[in-house]
């Protein structure tokens, strides 16, 4: 337990000595004694584009979050109306912090067409997806949200008969055939209305 302290204590020091190897520095908390993630409790939901004041715990480095575009983002959680999301932030160069995305995977979280995780998407081809580097989406979806029916490479959730079974993206064969996959969170759509209608959170 002193030797985990100790080896805590050095990777710490080397973070704060030398600030370009921040996000490694991040990186390598994560795996071990990583930081906590900030709660910072709001009023509304962050929107990506926005500015927004993060929240990170006293004498520690932020977390790192995987985005969608398969980045590493600086995060903290926001809590509005007892949901939790997930804020992933940049600086920008003039010092403020921007959003870059805002996800959550709350299970009492729903959408303004009732959509919640573990609801099932019916998919035929890949037209009904749309894709980026790390997620797929509904494609058809029409709500500020998007519903996330799996990572890639994986794990995708396929529902039927017989349960739940957990694949690879790239083992889902979409040939016209209806197949169900469940919401596993949700992700707000970038829409520059949102951010002029939100300014600075």
């Amino acid at each position: 337990m002193v030797m985990r302290k100790s080896i805590y204590r050095i990777v710490v020091c080397a973070c704060v000595a030398w600030l370009p190897l921040t996000a490694i520095c991040q990186t390598t908390l994560k795996i071990g004694h990583g930081p906590k993630m900030g709660v910072k409790r709001m009023n509304a939901v962050p929107v990506v584009g926005s500015l927004v004041k993060p929240s990170v715990p006293l004498f520690k480095l932020p977390a790192s979050c995987l985005v969608g575009s398969a980045r590493l983002f600086s995060c903290f959680t926001a809590v509005v109306n007892g949901i939790s999301y997930q804020v992933a932030y940049s600086k920008t160069e003039a010092g403020k912090y921007m959003v870059e995305e805002v996800r959550t995977v709350d299970p009492h979280f729903k959408t303004a067409e009732g959509l919640s995780i573990g609801n099932v998407v019916t998919v035929t081809s890949n037209k009904d997806l749309t894709l980026t580097a790390a997620l797929a989406f509904d494609g058809r979806s029409d709500g500020n949200w998007l519903p996330i029916l799996g990572e890639i490479p994986g794990p995708v959730i396929v529902t039927g008969a017989n349960g739940d079974t957990w694949i690879a993206y790239d083992d889902l064969h979409l040939t016209g055939k209806p197949i169900q996959l469940k919401i596993s969170g949700f992700v707000l759509e970038n829409d520059a209305r949102l951010v002029a209608a939100h300014g600075q959170l």
